[in-house]
């Protein structure tokens, strides 16, 4: 998740909490604003924080220990130009390869310096149809793991290379694994600049950054500046579920509320609460933090795009290995796996 900002367009406002009853915030960022500080240190297997319906059945057990061996891989230094950012990416394009995909890096130079990007694309039934992207950038800062952010987001596109290869849709689907997000979302606005110049067609990005770690105590969710004023029902309903970090956001603009009610739907049934924001233009611009990591490079040339998100430093203490480091071992492995199969859920969804 990247500390810079960047800008984007919306369309309307909209909160809508799950059915099992979660709270929720905006993207990420510096600074926190009001919630009750502390909360005890990171617990999977804690109680759930909200009596409701009964829960649907865990997570295939394989689901799990895929994702939990792939970040494991995936989180070690990987700063661009680094040996572990070259063994990332290799590994990412043998994996893709493995499930049928044909990668290709797009390099592109910037001011951050050398960057490669990898995609794989499934071509849809109608050419004119236009592209679903599903992305996540494998780069992380300098002498952190960064097993959330975004080892954990990584894995989760992998699985979806291997669940959506053989699906037959008539929008063509794009894996993207994006390179330099860390240094402002250079590689994603790179490709999506040259996109834009192409004319291609693109009916929705969707990105995930940190989608992996939850903390089921209270007080252990803090919101973005502003974000009471700006998103009064969400600050009511993150206060109701006693700032709870137990739920997975979704960002969205207003263009994208059909695939965002798609994510939703998909989400309660998989039992993983969720909670989705739509943000108008006048929204968007006052809370930056909602305009932090990929999804943005794409909202900022009219791109309908949405984030995917554990809401990184306004949960994890150990985001960007500020107190502890981010490793493997503080994630959630069945809460990864349900916001996985939610992701593959409206991807297909988007790619009719």
């Amino acid at each position: 998740m990247n500390r810079r900002r960047a800008s984007g367009s919306f369309s309307r406002l909209m909160l809508v909490a799950s059915t099992l009853g979660v709270a929720s915030c905006a993207s990420q960022a510096g600074t926190s604003s009001s919630a009750p500080a502390g909360g005890d240190p990171p617990s999977a297997g804690s109680a759930a924080s909200v009596a409701a319906r009964p829960r649907p059945a865990p997570p295939d057990p394989a689901l799990v220990q895929r994702l939990r061996d792939d970040v494991e891989k995936i989180a070690i230094r990987r700063d661009p130009g680094s040996p572990g950012w070259t063994a990332v990416r290799a590994l990412i394009e043998a994996r893709l390869k493995e499930q049928g995909w044909d990668p290709t890096e797009d390099a592109f130079e910037s001011g951050a310096g050398r960057g490669i990007n990898v995609l794989a694309r499934r071509e849809g039934s109608d050419p004119s149809a236009g592209t679903v992207i599903l992305s996540a950038h494998y780069d992380h800062i300098w002498d952190c793991p960064g097993a959330d952010d975004n080892a954990s987001g990584v894995a989760a596109v992998l699985e979806a290379a291997r669940e959506l290869h053989d699906d037959a849709s008539k929008q063509s689907v794009m894996l993207a694994f994006w390179d330099h997000e860390e240094d402002g979302l250079v590689g994603s606005s790179s490709w999506a600049r040259r996109a834009k110049l192409r004319g291609d067609k693109i009916d929705l990005a969707i990105a995930l950054d940190g989608v992996g770690y939850t903390d089921r105590h209270p007080g252990s969710q803090s919101l973005p500046p502003a974000s009471e004023s700006l998103l009064p029902d969400v600050a009511r309903t993150l206060k109701t579920n006693g700032y709870r970090a137990d739920f997975i956001a979704l960002i969205a603009d207003g263009g994208s509320d059909v695939w965002a009610d798609a994510f939703e739907k998909s989400a309660d049934d998989r039992g993983l609460p969720a909670v989705v924001v739509s943000l108008n233009a006048l929204t968007r611009v006052l809370l930056l933090d909602a305009a932090r990591s990929d999804h943005a490079a794409f909202w900022v040339l009219g791109y309908r795009a949405m984030l995917v998100t554990d809401t990184a430093n306004f949960r994890n203490p150990r985001y960007h290995c500020g107190e502890g480091q981010d490793t493997p071992d503080s994630l959630d492995y069945e809460f990864l796996a349900r916001v996985t199969s939610t992701v593959i859920d409206t991807t297909r969804a988007a790619a009719k």
